[in-house]
């Protein structure tokens, strides 16, 4: 009777132990790569990727399209870019139980704002800072989809624990202030290079735009006083399809899509954050206060 005891109480003992082991928390995993070619493919495999294994720290410097971990088994994945470059678009995919066959694109928090988004055009030189959850999750990764310069020192922190963001907004850019009385409107019907829409603060809340070029170019806002340069003091960028008839059209609304402190000029480049001009002029109506 005497042993039996003592068998259950061992036994009894050793049940607590395995499952306290069981609920050990996986340590913190941090991994890192320099990125500095283009992936502009969301659904499959990046050639040129830095692709890393569970528990393997990749050294500072390894460059790629696309910086690529292990997520199963973990919660969230904090990302943070900096670095110098021009021209960067960023996106976030994770990948399913095909372990890096078949990737979908993930929305991920900005840390600095209250949006969730796929990606971003990266102004120049930009640091920045996302949280993005990886329940369920094989693999997940950060790809670069255009590059015209430079590298992007890119880090991502798996966690098993779940941080709970800030309320989000999707796919909105960060409110800066809003409307006071009407708009003001400026037409470039024949814009190429950086022009000034207004020599003093103001805030940009829309652009309807069309592009001549057949080949895609950006529209860039930059922070100026005067006329401004493309690629210097980029606030936001905005993509234009190549050789289309409709406008690509943001508002206007009563919230601002973003604010100048020095003055409003606005350009079309070859890239998000570059300083070629579009080759063939198109036309815009930017609409400010």
């Amino acid at each position: 009777m005497k042993n039996g005891s003592l068998l259950r109480g061992f036994l009894v003992v050793l049940a607590f132990a395995g499952l306290a082991a069981a609920q050990t928390a996986l340590p913190n995993l941090t991994y890192n790569a320099s990125l500095n070619a283009a992936c502009a493919t969301p659904n499959a495999y990046c050639a040129n990727s830095v692709f890393t294994a569970v528990s393997t720290l990749v050294p500072t410097g390894q460059t790629g399209t696309a910086l690529d971990v292990a997520s199963n088994n973990y919660a969230l994945a904090t990302v943070t870019v900096a670095g110098t470059y021009s021209g960067a678009t960023i996106a976030f995919d994770f990948s399913d139980p095909s372990g890096g066959t078949s990737y979908f694109q993930e929305l991920c928090t900005r840390t600095d704002v209250n949006i969730l988004e796929l990606g971003e055009v990266l102004p120049s030189n930009q640091t920045r800072a996302w949280q993005c959850p990886v329940f369920a999750t094989y693999r997940f990764r950060v790809r670069v989809s255009a590059i015209s310069s430079g590298s992007i020192n890119t880090w991502i922190t798996l966690t098993q624990s779940s941080i709970d963001p800030s309320p989000t907004v999707a796919n909105l850019p960060q409110v800066t202030t809003t409307s006071g009385s009407a708009f003001s409107s400026s037409v470039q019907s024949s814009l190429t290079s950086s022009v000034n829409v207004k020599a003093s603060a103001g805030n940009v809340y829309g652009v309807q735009a069309l592009n001549g070029a057949a080949s895609s170019c950006w529209i860039q806002f930059i922070n100026s006083s005067g006329a401004g340069t493309l690629g210097t003091g980029v606030v936001f960028s905005v993509p234009l399809p190549a050789s289309t008839t409709q406008p690509v059209a943001l508002g206007p609304g009563d919230l601002a899509l973003s604010n100048f402190t020095s003055g409003i000029a606005v350009g079309i480049a070859t890239t998000a954050g570059g300083s070629t001009p579009c080759g063939t002029a198109g036309q815009v109506v930017v609409f400010y206060n």
